[in-house]
């Protein structure tokens, strides 16, 4: 369950700056760090489909993408000690009116997984 902090500020210009192309990308990316965090293994999981698909569906497949990550992230937070709190709300309304910020909050969120999985040390904190 080891996922790498990405940069987010980095990521959100490239965007940017390759019209949403990069998107795709970063798309696959999220979605297969929250697969491994996860262990979900649901179509909607799938990193390829997660960032094609919304192409061929008027974003109606992103839309739904961005409510699993809501439904995933709070439980993956509380695997590693954070309090997770269901923002699949959020997440849809910001990849229906501006995608590339609904990718950014999903990736903040995996950004703050990440940072506290490599000092998390289990509901004992490390002691048996």
């Amino acid at each position: 369950m080891v996922i790498k902090e990405k940069e987010t500020i980095i990521f959100a210009v490239i965007d940017l700056f390759t019209c949403g192309l990069f998107g795709l990308v970063w798309t696959f990316l999220i979605t297969s760090d929250l697969k491994k965090i996860s262990g979900d293994n649901s179509s909607m999981m799938n990193p390829a489909l997660a960032a094609i698909l919304p192409l061929f569906t008027l974003n109606i497949w992103g839309i739904l993408w961005a409510r699993k990550c809501g439904q995933i992230i709070p439980t993956a937070a509380n695997n590693v000690g954070l309090t997770g709190e269901d923002k699949s709300i959020m997440f849809m309304v910001l990849q229906f009116v501006f995608p590339m910020f609904a990718r950014a909050a999903i990736q903040k969120e995996l950004n703050d997984i990440a940072l506290a999985s490599t000092y998390y040390k289990g509901p004992n904190n490390g002691q048996k």
